[in-house]
């Protein structure tokens, strides 16, 4: 949109230093080699030694920090969205067919042509979805460039001659988010050319995508682990740290404003991190037992079925409630007086009793 296009067009040209007022430094930005987000605590540790002995401004540290964790949930998504990216890039007929106007071919079986509609279907919502979610990433992009252009604006204010130096790691999630943005724009316009018709956005909400999308892989990751079946040692670990972004990105007010259940999604978001990273927290134990070890562990995991439980597995003071609960009734039981038993011993004497005669 031209919000985002002046938001990017604003923090390049101030930022990048191309216009006069820039940031004092003279420098342009370190080239950025890897499409990976920097890791927690990397921008903010890119400058220490003895030749960087500068006092750290607080502000800014807050500000790195805040975007490390914003370009985790940035880098998870696109990654989802670059999947879709490349199905719908394989499928050879661009536009793609529309699902609308589907008809059989003279003397096509019929059970082939429903295949083919179900293809032509799919095809649509992930090209639809894709669209979406590259602009979802674009959101979150423009808003990490919007709190840079923010911090930026705070030291002009404070340094009015530009006698000020952002660090490396600032230069450096300007870069990432500028490029994520770029891209995911050109994919995305890319991507709106290959739809049949036009291009009206998603049929369900954005929020309830990325929902279902990080269900989606904390599932897989439990059923991997109850079967054995994860292809390296640490996918399961993977998926359920991917799960998880998706669930932090859902807590983001971008996908929260306007929400009339937000309180209701929040609660329902949280019970879900908690599942997630108790998942997490014993697939990484499970990781260094032998498989027959690592299989019994994971089939007594109550936390790895999909049926929700009440109370949680997580929930202790619930869990011990419920313990108790138990045990009183099978005390009550073992100490209630014993049923009155049928006075049936003279007739299982009788050479003519037979099960089930009456008494």
């Amino acid at each position: 949109t031209n919000a985002l296009t002046r938001a990017l067009s604003l923090a390049s040209r101030r930022l990048f230093g191309s216009s006069g007022a820039g940031t004092g430094t003279g420098r342009s930005p370190p080239p950025f080699a890897s499409s990976s987000p920097p890791r927690v605590g990397e921008l903010r540790d890119r400058e220490t030694g003895p030749e960087h002995e500068k006092e750290k401004d607080p502000v800014e540290d807050a500000l790195l920090a805040r975007l490390e964790q914003l370009a985790q949930k940035t880098d998870v998504i696109t990654r989802w969205a670059d999947e879709m990216y490349e199905y719908v890039k394989a499928i050879p007929q661009k536009p793609l067919p529309d699902p609308s106007k589907f008809a059989p071919r003279e003397g096509e079986p019929e059970k082939l042509a429903r295949r083919r509609k179900h293809a032509d279907t799919e095809a649509e919502y992930n090209a639809v979805t894709c669209v979406a979610i590259y602009m979802l990433v674009m959101s979150f992009s423009q808003k990490g460039i919007e709190e840079l252009r923010r911090y930026q604006e705070h030291m002009e204010m404070r340094f009015p001659a530009g006698d000020f130096e952002v660090s490396e790691g600032f230069d450096q999630a300007l870069g990432w988010f500028k490029d994520h943005f770029v891209k995911c724009n050109d994919r995305a316009a890319l991507v709106r050319t290959w739809l049949p018709a036009q291009y009206t956005g998603p049929s369900t909400w954005v929020d309830e995508l990325v929902y279902n999308r990080a269900l989606t892989l904390s599932r897989n990751a439990a059923h991997k682990e109850l079967l054995d079946q994860h292809k390296s040692p640490d996918e399961c670990e993977k998926l359920y740290e991917e799960s998880l972004w998706c669930l932090y990105a859902l807590q983001d007010d971008l996908l929260q404003k306007g929400n009339p259940f937000m309180e209701e999604d929040r609660e329902t978001i949280a019970t879900w991190i908690k599942r997630t990273k108790l998942r997490l927290v014993r697939c990484r134990a499970r990781m260094a037992m032998p498989i027959r070890e690592r299989l019994r562990d994971a089939r007594a995991d109550k936390n790895l079925d999909d049926v929700p439980r009440i109370p949680a597995p997580w929930d202790a003071e619930g869990m011990q409630a419920l313990q108790n609960e138990t045990l009183g009734q099978n005390a009550s039981q073992n100490t209630s007086p014993p049923a009155p038993q049928r006075q049936t011993h003279a007739r299982t004497t009788s050479s003519n009793w037979a099960p089930g005669a009456a008494s």
